[in-house]
C-alpha cells in the first residue's frame, strides 16, 4: 500500500510542475507578444514621424508669417 501511496504522491507532484512550467510558458508567451506589438506601433510612430520630417525639409520655411519672425 504505501508504495502505491509514494507513486500516486509522485505522479502528484510531476503533474504539478508540469502545468507550473505550461503556465510559466503560456505568461512568456504572452509578454514576448506584447513587446512585439509595442515595438510595432512604436516603428510606425517613428516612420510616420520620420514622413513628417521629410515632408516638411521638403517644403521649407513658408515666407508668410503673419508675425514676421526671424
Amino acid at each position: 500500500m504505501t508504495y502505491l501511496k509514494i507513486i500516486a504522491a509522485l505522479v502528484k507532484l510531476i503533474s504539478v510542475a508540469v502545468q507550473m512550467m505550461r503556465d510559466q510558458r503560456l505568461i512568456d508567451q504572452g509578454e514576448a507578444n506584447a513587446i512585439a506589438e509595442a515595438l510595432e506601433e512604436t516603428n510606425a510612430r517613428v516612420e510616420k514621424a520620420r514622413a513628417a520630417r521629410a515632408a516638411a525639409a521638403a517644403t521649407g520655411m513658408r515666407d508668410d508669417d503673419p508675425y514676421i519672425r526671424d
